[in-house]
């Protein structure tokens, strides 16, 4: 029989896994006791443990999901905590935690996934920690400083990436009505063939900025920003610089920015923004847009813009001008509503694009229907060489509905409390995405490639007994080693009290190799 999850190339040995699930076992039965036993403060949430099968090894067909959401004793500082945690067998895991106290923000998240990726696997992995801590200084001095980490990895059998950045950020103020900012960072990215990685860079950057504000009747911002970034780049070669081969090469870089970006009150219904650019490249661009709500119900926007070389653009070609424009109008529900949107560029490469939404929001009831093209300029080339200009045309369209009955609205409002033998509820979210993009093939003929997503959930409740539809598909046909890819699940839960229901599960995973499952487990509300 096959395993239901690829194997990760240098993954850890059998022994080393067996010790892993021990000491995530122990962090569960631990931290669950902890967090459901403890005498935490207006401590809330819920715990889903699910079985799936058929599962190879059997361990991978186990689920769990907690949810946790109460005040911290003050011997631990207190504030607020806010922790999820959820684990699909070796295929995804993933954890959150976001504390919170006056000032201080602190969230942590971890996210895996493993799926079929055509004759192998891909596997992504992402971690974040974001820290802020604000000071209350009225008039003047500092008063916020944050910090962001980030790391993130993919691995196919084709191809592999992994990121690793942190940004160290402040701001305050000289004055009620002048700003600053300051910030620093560094990314070290590395790409190849597999996860020997074969490219690789390392940015350093510091950036800077002010922003004095005028207020009034008709109040307006003017701001300044600069940033500086420094780049070490390398490649591997290939055989060490011998005959036949590439050494190793390195190479360095640095660049500055200057922006300044300006708001302005015409009137109390009408706003002016500018914004210009310059980097050491010689590159530079320009905005203005303004925006209307004079109207009743409606607002209106229009824009421009405008980006450039300075020089050449190379073999002596002066490089050109190039300019977008865009309107908008959007009309709020009441209880129909509309987007209307149309934008453009010039250049080589320009585009065109159209965009139209119909709304409809009445009570708990609401729709939207849209779609839209872009018809985008390039070039096709003929079986005996020649090359004519095109306009390619790609399309996409939306559709989405969100409703729910009285008595959903009702026990949503009391926390989704059982009691007594409340009216059969109903809920329904769900949007659904289609897409096709032109791409030429390699015998130079134009042909579209498909795309879509279908997301939501459809619920229905009647005294103890519950059922759901869950869905979080996608098709993306550029892909045709694995064009599917998400999850479509029904399950139907059973309360036997207001906090212990009993739930029957069936799932649909096109990515896994273990396709369709069906599961049964218990949800524990506290």
């Amino acid at each position: 029989m096959k395993s239901a999850v690829a194997v990760r190339p240098g993954a850890a040995s059998a022994g080393q896994r067996r010790s892993g699930r021990r000491l995530l076992a122990a962090l569960l039965v631990s931290g669950g006791g902890w967090m459901l036993g403890g005498s935490w403060a207006g401590a809330e949430g819920s715990f889903q443990v699910r079985y799936f099968l058929p599962a190879e090894p059997w361990y991978s067909g186990l689920s769990a999901d907690l949810n946790w959401r109460g005040e911290l004793p003050p011997e631990l500082y207190g504030g607020q905590l806010d922790a999820k945690f959820s684990v699909s067998g070796l295929e995804r895991q993933s954890l959150s935690a976001t504390y919170s106290r006056e000032r201080t923000v602190v969230l942590a998240q971890y996210d895996r996934s493993e799926s079929v990726y055509g004759a192998g696997g891909k596997f992504d992995q992402t971690a974040l920690l974001f820290a802020q801590q604000g000071f209350d200084n009225p008039d003047s001095g500092l008063k916020q400083i944050g910090l962001t980490a980030l790391y993130t990895d993919s691995s196919t059998p084709e191809y592999a990436y992994r990121v690793i950045s942190a940004d160290l950020n402040a701001g305050g103020q000289f004055s009620p009505t002048l700003s600053w900012t300051l910030g620093t960072g560094i990314t070290r990215s590395d790409s190849g063939l597999s996860t020997d990685f074969t490219s690789g860079s390392l940015s350093e950057r510091v950036r800077a900025g002010l922003i004095k504000r005028w207020e009034g009747e008709l109040p307006a911002s003017v701001g300044v920003l600069t940033s500086y970034t420094a780049t070490q780049s390398r490649t591997a070669g290939s055989g060490g610089g011998g005959i036949g081969g590439q050494p190793d090469s390195e190479a360095a870089s640095a660049s500055g920015n200057l922006s300044l970006t300006g708001n302005m009150a015409l009137s109390n219904q009408e706003n002016l923004s500018a914004n210009a650019r310059l980097d050491t490249g010689g590159s530079y661009g320009a905005d203005l847009s303004v925006s209307s709500s004079r109207l009743e119900g409606w607002t209106l926007g229009a824009g421009v813009n405008l980006s450039g070389q300075v020089g050449s653009a190379g073999l002596g070609v002066p490089a050109p001008l190039i300019y977008g424009w865009n309107l908008g109008a959007a009309l709020t529900p009441k209880p129909w509503g509309v987007r209307l949107g149309y934008s453009g560029s010039s250049g080589a490469n320009g585009s065109q694009a159209l965009d139209a939404e119909a709304q409809y929001q009445e009570g708990p009831l609401s729709a939207q229907a849209g779609a839209g093209v872009t018809f985008q300029s390039g070039v096709q080339v003929a079986p005996d060489g020649t090359l004519t200009p095109t306009v390619q045309p790609a399309y996409r369209a939306s559709l989405g509905v969100a409703a729910r009955s009285e008595a959903a609205q009702s026990e949503a409002g009391s926390g989704g409390a059982v009691s007594g033998n409340p009216p059969p509820a109903f809920q329904i979210q769900a949007r659904l995405n289609v897409s096709a993009s032109p791409v030429l093939n390699p015998q130079g003929t134009l042909e579209y490639r498909y795309g879509g997503a279908l997301s939501g959930t459809l619920s229905y409740a009647s005294g103890p007994f519950q059922a759901e539809l869950n869905s979080s598909l996608n098709y993306a046909g550029y892909t045709p080693q694995q064009p599917w890819s998400g999850e479509f699940g029904v399950q139907a839960l059973y309360s036997f009290s207001d906090q212990l229901q009993l739930n029957v599960s069936g799932r649909y995973r096109p990515a896994s190799l273990a396709v369709f499952q069906a599961g049964l487990g218990l949800r524990y509300r506290f």
